[in-house]
């Protein structure tokens, strides 16, 4: 499981976009508005690099990279 957190300045809702290569998934955050988001992503595979967009009041934010440990 890997973990993204962030905080906004002012409420909103959120979740995150998952890009793949056959397409997208989205993970939920908050569905209703708040300022502090926690969003979990799960079932990805181990040493992988992954691209992400941040979705907050409907709005795209990134593109973000992160890659996955070997093992985790």
């Amino acid at each position: 499981q890997v973990v993204i957190s962030f905080t906004t300045k002012a409420p909103a809702t959120s979740r995150l976009k998952l890009i793949l290569s056959g397409g997208v998934q989205y993970f939920p955050g908050s569905a209703t508005p708040q300022t502090t988001h926690i969003i979990n992503l799960e079932n990805l595979q181990p040493a992988t690099p992954y691209q992400y967009q941040i979705v907050l009041n409907e709005k795209e934010y990134g593109p973000y990279n992160f890659s996955t440990p070997q093992s985790f």
